[in-house]
């Protein structure tokens, strides 16, 4: 996210994450698949417009949401999102292997995925990873 809140300044951004804790996993990939989350968003939004990057824990899960009110995705084109080359109609295009990119990472972790989209309102994006373990205070 310090990335592009600095790339994209002009975005309304907001950071949440009340739980803190690691999940076993390839660090460096789950920073690529995040960062191609955070990169849809900026593309799909206009100066003003708001993007949460929120994390939290769920049972012995973590959930990371990356959040944007931006063009959003047509009701027809989300089946298709995570196929290759199905490229989405925003701002900024892209080859349509982000999203099939960031699941297959998702999945490898023994992870789940999920969007939901209503156009002209924006997307969430839902990362579930098995494994989260929590840091206890005075640990």
């Amino acid at each position: 996210m310090r990335r592009w809140s600095v790339a994209a300044a002009d975005r309304e951004w907001s950071y949440e994450a009340p739980a803190a804790g690691t999940v076993r996993a390839d660090e460096e990939r789950l920073v690529c698949a995040l960062d191609a989350l955070v990169e849809n968003a900026v593309k799909a939004t206009s100066p003003g417009d708001r993007i949460v990057v929120r994390g939290r824990a769920d049972g012995g899960d973590a959930v990371v949401e990356v959040v944007d009110a931006g063009v959003g995705i047509p009701p027809e084109a989300l089946p298709r999102i995570f196929e290759r080359f199905a490229r989405q109609p925003h701002p900024g295009g892209g080859t349509g292997l982000g999203m099939p990119i960031v699941k297959a990472i998702i999945e490898a972790h023994g992870g789940t995925i999920n969007v939901a989209s209503t156009p002209g309102k924006g997307t969430s994006v839902r990362l579930r990873l098995p494994g989260f373990a929590p840091v206890m205070n005075g640990a």
